[in-house]
């Protein structure tokens, strides 16, 4: 492919830090001319949703009702600890921060792999997603919806 840009990005943990260089590349083939030349059988969509984390072309579909039931309560445990202020519920918040995002990760890590699974199963050679680039402009709603929609890991 073409060299299109770079990014030199330093990572802080608890151990030190790591450097990254990040590469974009542009390639002359597009989808969907390498689309074109497959079967039906090795192309799998995925639709991604909030109330469904991904449902697969072949039928298969992850519910999202438990994560959902979950950011829910993360969600008030945060709204009761910020409103209360005191030194014993910050220390809360501190020790349930990243709580929430690291069980998401992980809930996500699981549905790819299972998708990646039925995909080798069925011997797709390509895994489509939906394009959900600019939803949050798109979407016109009040603020509870909004506050959901945030939450969602579409990506």
């Amino acid at each position: 492919g073409k060299r299109k840009e770079s990014n030199l990005v330093y990572r802080k943990n608890k151990k030190g830090g790591f450097w990254f260089l990040h590469i974009s590349l542009e390639y002359d083939s597009t989808l969907s001319a390498l689309t074109a030349k497959l079967k039906k059988e090795e192309v799998i969509g995925v639709d991604v949703g909030e109330n469904n984390i991904a449902a697969v072309s072949s039928g298969k579909v992850w519910k999202a009702g438990e994560l959902k039931h979950k950011r829910d309560k993360y969600l008030g445990l945060r709204a009761r600890l910020q409103s209360n202020g005191s030194q014993s519920a910050r220390q809360h918040l501190r020790k349930a921060s990243g709580k929430e995002r690291r069980h998401v990760t992980h809930v996500n890590h699981v549905v790819s792999k299972s998708i990646v699974e039925q995909a080798a199963k069925q011997k797709a050679k390509v895994i489509v997603l939906e394009d959900l680039t600019h939803i949050r402009d798109r979407v016109r709603a009040g603020k509870r919806v909004r506050s959901r929609l945030h939450r969602w890991s579409f990506r």
